[in-house]
């Protein structure tokens, strides 16, 4: 056990190896043989708060929605920071940097493809499936002095990515393939239009911890709740919630978190076309105190290990119960039973003592960062010969608008197309347009010194109207921020009187609410109206609970 407890403290700081503790992950077996099955734990993506809406176009609508108004501070140290990495990579491609050809993936706002283009030469694309972000990223590019000319910007769901095959030297991706449960698909686009001959660059991807139980999505630290506080306080977060808590923020959103991808299966779909470069596993935050007397105790056989850790998981789960609260169990935050705590212990166990005894060796290494979970780089090369592409070309020919490429499918771009609106923008319409839509009696306009606006409820049922010029079903986007500070209440969107989305607000919370609403012959308004109540019977509802709406949204689908 002594030689365990010595690799421990190097073993925490793996996230940050040398070169040649990096390369030495690409010998694993994970490289060598078939992918396995995907045995990916699945978790409940979030409360419900919508209906109606086909569940492939929901994280998309929410990766757009939240990007619509939520902006990173960090965009131009997080682009310096990708430019670094892609750079690096660069290097290593072997042909003239000025014919290079770079597609970024979820690009966001970042301005790194207009330094590589500026810096180094190369041709580069920028994908995402936001407009408005791409566009920021664009004003940001200009404002910084950095030529645009030379940079693609190209509007897209990266499950379709809108080019023709073998078209580019790199594709670099970073915190975005587990944004999707199809994780498969999007690597297999990614190899289809990288060139023979090409890297593959994988940023910072969370894989699954086999030693979870996946109960719930967590809060972000700063707004962890009681439950919340005392795993954390007894290192069982992780086991408990997810192997990166704060997830639950996006998942309201309908957005995917998938921190569910097996670094086997990963590696293995990836080896099938290409060849390993060089590959980090950063499991260092997902390895504490706990995790690293679990791995000490391994050594002392499989049953005595068992049992030391069924007993610590059931005493530290029964210290935590007792801060459950009726907010905790309202946003679905719960405990394991002993029957599954049993399960997980006896598994995480087999799984652990199968490790190489050889705590160096990329096998254990790996092996770890599956049992405890890890965020990976991975950067491979295509295999083939390499062919000359003038320019990376696109499937076909795709509008314009604003310098940006829309290749959405066609589903897709009638929802995100801002022409085919039914409701105008609350950020950037006249006054008058808004009031029109959201009367003054039950509305407030305000605005940020920023120019962000924000309607906020007056009234006990505030009331908006959508004009619609055709019968049949409506896609409704609502973003609302509930503010609960003494009594929970669900705050619910009615057509008609009848509920069609709702939301229990336990905590103040941002969500999308995405409900499809049928409108009947001969209707020119669809009359919407939100209803506020109380959850509980302590108080009743006799002033408005607050919320507000900063985009709201409507298209005949």
């Amino acid at each position: 056990m002594g030689v365990i407890r010595a690799a421990l403290t190097h073993l925490r700081h793996a996230g940050a190896p040398s070169s040649a503790a990096a390369g030495s992950l690409c010998n694993a077996r994970v490289w060598k043989s078939p992918p396995p099955a995907d045995d990916s734990a699945v978790i409940e993506s979030a409360p419900s708060v919508s209906r109606g809406v086909d569940p492939d176009l929901v994280p998309i609508l929410g990766e757009f929605a939240w990007h619509s108004l939520t902006v990173d501070s960090r965009l131009a140290e997080v682009s310096e920071e990708h430019y670094a990495v892609v750079s690096r990579i660069l290097a290593d491609v072997g042909r003239p940097l000025q014919r290079l050809r770079v597609l970024e993936i979820a690009a966001y706002a970042h301005t790194t493809g207009y330094m590589l283009h500026g810096r180094l030469g190369a041709r580069t694309d920028q994908l995402d499936i936001s407009p408005s972000t791409l566009s920021l990223g664009r004003r940001m590019a200009r404002a910084q002095g950095l030529p645009i000319e030379g940079t693609r910007c190209v509007a897209a769901d990266f499950h379709d990515l809108p080019y023709a095959d073998s078209q580019f030297d790199v594709v670099y991706i970073c915190s975005s393939l587990h944004h999707t449960w199809r994780w498969q698909r999007i690597l297999g686009e990614m190899v289809r239009v990288l060139a023979p001959g090409g890297i593959l660059l994988l940023e910072n991807e969370p894989c699954r911890r086999r030693f979870c139980h996946y109960r719930f999505r967590a809060n972000r630290v700063e707004r962890y709740g009681e439950l919340e506080h005392a795993l954390d306080r007894l290192g069982i977060l992780r086991t408990i919630a997810e192997p990166f808590p704060n997830t639950r923020p996006e998942t309201l959103f309908g957005m995917v978190e998938n921190q569910t991808i097996p670094i086997a299966s990963l590696c293995g779909m990836l080896a099938m076309n290409c060849a390993p470069l060089a590959m980090t596993a950063d499991y260092g935050p997902c390895l504490g105190p706990f995790e690293s007397e679990l791995l000490a105790h391994r050594t002392e056989g499989t049953a005595d290990c068992k049992r030391w850790l069924l007993a610590e998981m059931t005493r530290r789960v029964e210290e935590a119960s007792v801060a459950v609260s009726a907010s905790d169990r309202g946003m679905g935050f719960g405990l394991p039973s002993l029957d599954e705590i049993a399960k997980l212990c006896s598994s995480t166990v087999d799984a652990l003592v199968k490790l190489p005894a050889d705590v160096e060796s990329p096998d254990f290494r790996i092996g770890l960062a599956d049992i405890f979970g890890a965020s990976v780089r991975i950067a491979v090369r295509k295999r083939g010969r390499r062919r000359d592409v003038p320019r990376a070309g696109l499937s076909r020919q795709y509008a314009m608008r604003d310098d940006i490429v829309l290749a959405f499918p066609p589903r897709i771009a009638r929802l995100l197309d801002a022409q085919n609106a039914l409701l105008p923008d609350i950020q950037s319409s006249p006054i008058a347009a808004l009031g029109a839509v959201f009367p003054s009696s039950d509305w407030t306009i305000d605005e940020t010194q920023d120019g962000l606006r924000w309607l906020t409820s007056k009234s006990l049922r505030p009331r908006f109207t959508v004009p619609v010029s055709a019968s049949g079903p409506h896609l409704v986007l609502v973003r609302l921020y509930v503010a609960v500070d003494v009594q929970p209440f669900r705050v619910a969107l009615c057509h008609k009187g009848t509920e069609v989305a709702g939301f229990d607000a336990y905590q103040s919370d941002s969500l999308l609410l995405t409900p499809t609403v049928y409108c009947s012959e001969g209707e020119s308004k669809m009359h919407l109206s939100f209803n506020t109540q109380p959850l509980g019977t302590s108080v009743t509802a006799d002033s408005p609970a607050l919320f507000t709406v900063s985009y709201a949204g409507a298209f005949p689908l």
